[in-house]
């Protein structure tokens, strides 16, 4: 039993699993209804504990490419609380290809408007916003492709965000 919890220790066990399960569940849902007609080819969740991610904290993920000819959109999710006390999010993305060759980018990614509504999907004090990183891409080579992601703001550790994901879905002609 917790001290001073009449409900008990596994109560408490299973109230954090669901909420380290809410990140993944809450992405899986605003992909469903983000009327996206076909499903990712790859989604990676980074989880980041206590809500805060620190600058050493990378969140990596590796997405095994088998067709050189097929296009896709890649885009970042962020998971983040309203007490995220900035208006933006500068993150380093880096992608690093079979031959080993890496190329990283800056970005800059506004969470809220200039009079402070949250972008992006949510309910009570969690928001999800997608990040489209590149659209209508196409790998060069096959195999195995390397994505990190660091936070750049300076803070550290950054309170606020609950989790990244990268989601990679093919290219559907027509769609930008």
């Amino acid at each position: 039993m917790i001290a001073g919890h009449p409900i008990g220790t596994n109560h408490a066990i299973r109230m954090k699993r669901i909420r380290r399960d809410v990140p993944t569940v809450t992405i899986a849902l605003l992909l469903l209804f983000a009327g996206c007609s076909n499903q990712p080819e790859f989604l990676g969740n980074h989880p980041l504990e206590g809500e805060v991610w620190y600058i050493s904290d990378t969140a990596k993920w590796t997405w095994p490419v088998k067709d050189t000819t097929q296009y896709y959109d890649l885009s970042l999710a962020v998971q983040h609380s309203t007490s995220y006390p900035y208006a933006n999010l500068y993150l380093f993305v880096g992608v690093t290809g079979p031959d080993g060759a890496t190329v990283t980018d800056t970005l800059n990614s506004p969470l809220c408007s200039p009079e402070g509504k949250w972008y992006g999907e949510g309910f009570g004090s969690s928001r999800t916003i997608i990040l489209p990183y590149r659209t209508g891409s196409r790998m060069a080579q096959m195999g195995n492709y390397t994505f990190t992601v660091l936070q750049g703001m300076r803070m550290n550790p950054l309170p606020g965000i609950r989790t990244v994901s990268l989601i990679v879905h093919q290219h559907q002609d027509g769609k930008e």
